[in-house]
């Protein structure tokens, strides 16, 4: 089967199948209201029924193949549909002849059909009966099926043959009976139950065998009447007519095959038949097509679980769904201003928003409601209206969201603005920390706008605010909370002067307070760097003491107590002037309950330990989106309009006052010393020969009384005894840095013999290399009794190195004055040669040396390329 425009409903054990919701969905027949109709089909097996439907409604259901012999084709209960797009032929100019069966409706059916509007119809195929394959069990499904058909056609069709009339099984005489016994339990549940057309499709019928109205009244008495009289009814049913309950039609359709022609001729005259007399106006059971899915499933469980249909009464179900359509024409109408108004908040946020949706919407909405729902039952219609009132909240949160975003936007930006800007004073102060200086550290209450702009001001405002910071952005916090709560009361509506509707604002105020801990956690990690840097460079200036004992010192004893007493007083200086900052800015768990980031993992693990405590005096309704105990204390005290204390000061005084994070905050002190204490060694570790090149030279080029010593007025002896003497004293550093004693606190993050030996090996192999060029220049110095310089050098050898350089120097002169840049370099390296010859620089001038024969030795091929220039040149001289 086609199963886009067919779908089964029932199987055939009996079980609800597919998704009809979906399906009617997808093929657009849920947004009909009442506009369509259901017609069934009910007959025995094998007897045509599905090959009728497609013929009469164009659809597309499965039939026997006569060629496979007869079997069971429709199995369960089957539903398609039809559209009729197609019948603008037909001829509506009888239309007033036509019969209504709808006579309170008749005005506007009568303009609905002149208008030509066909509405869809439903169609259901059912499983035919007497069917050998179900035995025994066939008399139940059978019933089943025959009371759903009931409880939901506007219109049954029996199929039958006409040559088994008379006959007691194959003219559906079973059938029949279950039908009208089902029909009378669904009146005596509602006596306005509406009259269900009950069509005869005669089979195979020949107007030579007898007229239509001849078959139309045996059917009605020999078999309709016969039942009635049959039927055990109450008594208060006993002078009831038939015609009570069906509207009977009865029509002849030839030989489908035989007669092919005619039956396709007799179809399509049922067909019109159908659009333009049978077919009611509306759906009779009057239900929505959006709740014909969920109607279909509810009723079918009812008869499988009860064996009888128990539906609501036919008023309850008039005004539910009357006052549902009403509903949803006003939200139909209303809703195109309400989207108009939702777009234009996205850009920016809708002033006067409560006086428009107090009068244009909620008020206006809920007129046009009661003026058609209130002659409905009163229950039902005040339900609808809650429901009513519902939907459009919801639409009009969605711009009371967009406005609270534009407020949380621009407030989450002024919170990080002002904070950064209290704090933007410390991003520019590079000065050290001045721990024996007097200084406004520990002052309570420092005035720090109405001071002198200086650095030491500069200085403790710096750790005065680092100190407060906590304070500062609880504070700060407070007062934007208090401008978004201001903002949000302007949004609330009345409604009719009786109750208050408080939109929900959970979603804002959790962007904000998320942007809030955000803001404050990243300008707070930026302060405690800044904190920790200023600290580190505290420390590393107050270490440069010990680069003088390291050129100085002569007992490793000497060297590491002052090393530890430096470290000490740093430590005591730090937590007696810096511990409020660290307690502020540091990561803890006093910083994390105040300002919750869901990104931080350490964060959630403490707010999860300490929820139960901190949230048992709020209501319900805060724990849902308050992230910590102190953002739900400032909510409840705005709201109650109460005072706001922050208590922020009081807790880091707890926190001091706590021995066990006094002891773990020292000891971050203490690492972050011997931190800067390592770097600071693995420096002296990288420059170690430098250090023992400068001991050397202390002992090596001063006497005892720190003057230079004379070289020409020392022996060979006393030359080699300074020389072992000041090579004994520079490598003793490596002794002292070696720390081969015990020293209390360093010992436990330093241990013995730190320095690599590769280390040591490099710096000393590198130190000897310079001691011995010293030892040979005092030794030079000792020999020529004087300075090593330029001056020494014989006349004869620079008259002899002019005259054989001298075509070269031509050469390079005639190419460089070409080039214009000649004279500037001759200029400066006369000036560079004289500096060196004056100041006897011979270091400076054994690298020009170097340089120099170093281009001779490779100028020969540039030699021949500038000789080819001069060649050039002269030829180009001579022809001028």
């Amino acid at each position: 089967m086609q199963s886009d425009i067919i779908t089964q409903i029932i199987d055939y054990d009996g079980n609800i199948v597919g998704d009809l919701k979906e399906w009617m969905s997808k093929n657009k027949l849920s947004n009909l209201g009442f506009d369509y109709n259901v017609i069934a089909i009910l007959g025995s097996q094998s007897s045509g029924k599905s090959t009728l439907l497609n013929h009469l409604f164009k659809t597309c259901f499965d039939v026997m193949n006569t060629k496979q012999g007869h079997s069971q084709t429709t199995k369960g209960l089957w539903l398609s549909y039809e559209m009729f797009q197609n019948n603008s032929s037909f001829d509506y100019a009888n239309n007033l002849e036509h019969k209504i069966y709808n006579d309170i409706n008749y005005l506007n059916n009568e303009k609905k059909r002149e208008n030509n509007e066909t509405r869809p119809t439903l169609i259901l195929d059912v499983e035919g009966t007497d069917s050998k394959e179900r035995g025994d069990n066939r008399l139940t499904f059978e019933h089943r099926s025959a009371l759903f058909c009931l409880a939901l056609a506007d219109c049954v069709i029996v199929n039958l043959w006409y040559h088994s009339l008379g006959n007691f099984t194959a003219s559906n005489y079973g059938l029949l009976k279950t039908v009208m016994e089902v029909n009378l339990e669904l009146f005596q549940q509602d006596r306005n139950c509406p009259k269900t057309i009950l069509l005869f499709a005669v089979r195979d019928w020949f107007e030579d065998f007898a007229s239509i109205e001849i078959v139309k009244k045996k059917i009605i008495e020999d078999y309709l009447n016969r039942i009635w009289k049959e039927m055990k009814k109450p008594n208060e049913l006993g002078d009831i007519n038939i015609n009570n309950f069906f509207i009977i039609e009865v029509v002849g359709l030839s030989h489908a095959i035989i007669k092919k022609e005619d039956f396709i001729n007799d179809v399509n005259n049922l067909r019109k038949k159908w659009i333009n007399e049978l077919k009611p106006l509306q759906y009779s059971r009057n239900i929505p097509s959006d709740g014909f899915a969920q109607y279909c499933n509810n009723i079918w469980s009812t008869i499988v679980k009860q064996s009888q249909l128990d539906i609501p009464s036919q008023k309850e179900m008039l005004a539910t769904f009357r006052c549902q359509e009403i509903k949803n024409n006003v939200l139909n109408n209303i809703n195109k201003i309400i989207k108009e108004k939702i777009d234009l908040s996205h850009h920016k946020p809708i002033d006067n928003f409560k006086e428009w949706a107090e009068n244009d919407i909620i008020q206006k909405c809920l007129n046009d409601y009661l003026s058609d729902a209130s002659r409905y039952k009163e229950s039902i219609c005040l339900k609808t209206s809650e429901e009513l009132l519902e939907n459009l909240f919801i639409q009009l949160q969605l711009i009371v969201d967009n406005n609270l975003n534009f407020v949380q936007r621009i407030l989450s930006m002024k919170f990080s603005n002002e904070l950064n800007n209290l704090y933007k004073v410390c991003s520019t102060d590079k000065n050290i920390f001045l721990f024996d200086e007097e200084s406004n550290l520990n002052k309570k209450e420092v005035n720090y706008s109405l001071q002198k702009d200086g650095n030491q001001d500069k200085h403790d405002k710096c750790v005065y605010l680092w100190t407060n910071f906590l304070h500062n952005a609880d504070t700060l916090e407070y007062q934007t909370l208090c401008n978004f709560f201001e903002n949000y009361e302007k949004c609330n509506i009345e409604i009719k002067k009786k109750t208050f509707h408080e939109f929900n604002y959970k979603s804002s105020l959790n962007t904000l307070s998320t942007s809030i801990c955000k803001d404050v956690n990243r300008i707070k990690n930026i302060q405690y760097n800044l904190l920790l840097d200023k600290v580190r460079s505290t420390i590393k200036s107050r270490f440069k003491s010990i680069d003088t004992l390291l050129i100085t010192t002569k007992n490793t004893d000497e060297y590491w107590d002052s090393t530890l007493n430096i470290v000490i007083k740093l430590q005591e200086n730090i937590n007696t002037n810096l511990t409020k900052c660290f307690i502020n800015l540091k990561d803890n768990e006093l910083s994390r309950s105040y300002y919750h980031d869901d990104n931080d993992k350490k964060s959630e693990i403490y707010n999860n330990e300490k929820k139960e405590k901190l949230y048992f005096s709020l209501n319900d309704k805060e724990d849902n989106y308050d992230k910590n105990f102190y953002n739900a204390k400032k909510i409840n005290i705005i709201k109650n309009k109460e005072k706001y204390i922050s208590t922020v000061n009081e807790e880091i005084n707890k926190k001091m006052e706590n021995i066990d994070f006094m002891i773990e905050l020292k000891k971050f002190y203490l690492e972050e010393i011997i931190d800067v204490l390592k770097n600071k060694f693995n420096e002296i570790s990288e420059n170690l020969s430098r250090i023992i090149i400068q001991r050397f030279e202390l002992v090596f080029n001063y006497d005892e009384a720190e003057q230079p010593r004379q070289w020409k007025d020392i022996s060979m002896l006393e030359l080699k005894k300074i020389f072992r003497e000041s090579k004994n004293y520079a490598f003793l550093i490596i002794e002292i840095l070696q720390k081969n004693i015990k020293v209390e606190i360093i010992d436990d993050y330093l241990p013995n013999n730190f320095i690599k030996e590769e280390i040591i090996e490099k710096g000393k192999n590198k130190a000897k290399k310079k001691m011995q060029e010293l030892c040979r220049d005092a030794q030079y110095i000792q020999e020529t009794g004087g300075k090593m310089s330029l001056k020494n050098i014989p006349l004869l050898f620079w008259v002899i190195l002019l005259l054989f350089g001298w075509n070269e120097i031509l050469s390079f002169t005639r190419l460089f004055f070409k080039l214009n840049i000649i004279l500037p370099l001759i200029l400066a390296f006369i000036l560079i040669i004289s500096t060196c010859l004056y100041n006897g620089n011979m270091e400076v001038l054994s690298y020009i040396n170097k340089v120099f024969f170093y281009l001779a030795k490779n100028s020969y091929n540039f030699y021949r390329h500038i000789q080819k220039v001069n060649n050039k040149s002269a030829h180009e001289d001579v022809s001028d």
